[in-house]
């Protein structure tokens, strides 16, 4: 928990799941819940989910919009959305409160690609940029910073599967059981896909679709009517 998941970068969301002046998106991991929030000046803030009182969570759901101010559900105190404290209840029974002391307290957020992501606590990862720097020129082609959300009825799912965290890891980070595992995959993409490693932990797959395909049928026709990717450099319509 305190050295991989809190102090390596985690996507909390992304810019249009918080598009207008106070909406709002919350993210919980492990032992800690955070809310990213925009403000009325249209800045994304990040903050840890937890009244300065007595810690109670703010905000309670994956999302939602906040017109003017977050009230504690516990003893009412009430917060701006840029995070600010706006006041306690019952001012006169805390004295000479100063509430510039009791703002929430942040959480470390960056946007990347139109992506934000959250660090609970200083890690060995560089910012997001410098670590996806290898990728930047790519992933801009794919113009991700104008991805929309589906409907969640529709076009979206999850699933919750009972195993270790770490063998999901190992198995998405290599290409090495495509062929036994998804035959049909490894035939789609024929032989060129490659695994690339880099620094900081992060990897890269890459194959062409199509480029020696096999004779399984779903394959073939697979590639005979798959759209072409026109919006794409040439390089990329069939990465």
């Amino acid at each position: 928990m305190s050295e991989i998941f809190l102090t390596h970068w985690q996507i909390a969301g992304h810019f249009s799941d918080i598009a207008g002046p106070g909406d709002w998106l919350t993210f919980d991991l492990l032992t800690e819940r955070a809310v990213v929030m925009r403000g009325h000046d249209g800045e994304l803030r990040a903050f840890h989910n937890l009244c300065r009182h007595r810690g109670a969570r703010l905000l309670e759901g994956d999302g939602g919009n906040c017109r003017g101010a977050l009230v504690c559900p516990f003893h009412g105190w009430v917060y701006n959305v840029d995070g600010t404290l706006r006041g306690p209840a019952r001012p006169e029974t805390f004295g000479d409160i100063d509430p510039s002391k009791f703002s929430l307290k942040p959480v470390e957020m960056e946007v990347w690609r139109g992506f934000v992501f959250l660090r609970f606590a200083t890690g060995p990862q560089p910012s997001v940029a410098e670590m996806m720097q290898p990728f930047d020129t790519e992933i801009a082609h794919y113009r991700t910073e104008e991805l929309l959300p589906v409907s969640t009825t529709a076009a979206s799912w999850e699933t919750k599967i009972e195993v270790n965290w770490k063998s999901v890891r190992d198995v998405d980070n290599e290409g090495y059981h495509v062929a036994m595992a998804h035959p049909a995959l490894q035939e789609l993409y024929g032989r060129s896909y490659v695994d690339s490693f880099y620094a900081a932990g992060l990897s890269r797959s890459h194959a062409v679709f199509g480029d020696r395909p096999g004779q399984l049928w779903s394959v073939r026709h697979d590639v005979k009517h798959a759209p072409e990717q026109d919006w794409l450099p040439p390089s990329l319509r069939k990465a």
